[in-house]
């Protein structure tokens, strides 16, 4: 992630619009520590950022093949399926904590510079 983020004023110079996706977002314990890191060394290193972010979604395919690790991580978004077998984070919950990824983006960078976020 660090070379990538190194890589972003490259870019740039070259005549590049760069946005960093922070997706798939998944909550977890340490989530908001993280992203705290990460948009500091965003900032450090590249100043402004553009980004899209999406919040985890699964599908039951996608659970039955993945680690034990990441079946953890998602357990959380598998409360709500539509009739496809897509698994969401409640929304009611879903809506706080992506308040709270814009509080800690509000932080560093400006809350314009989200191109969208769900």
């Amino acid at each position: 992630i660090s070379s990538r983020i190194d890589d972003i004023n490259r870019l740039k110079q070259l005549g590049w619009e760069v946005h960093c996706n922070y997706s798939p977002l998944i909550f977890h314990l340490l989530w908001k520590e993280l992203y705290d890191e990460l948009f500091a060394e965003v900032k450090e290193k590249a100043g402004i950022n553009k980004c899209e972010v999406i919040a985890l979604t699964n599908h039951k395919n996608q659970m039955a093949r993945s680690s034990e690790l990441a079946k953890e991580l998602m357990r959380r978004s598998s409360e709500i399926k539509n009739a496809s077998g897509i698994m969401r984070y409640p929304l009611i919950h879903k809506t706080r904590l992506l308040n709270e990824f814009k509080e800690i983006y509000s932080k560093y960078f400006p809350l314009n510079t989200i191109r969208y976020i769900f």
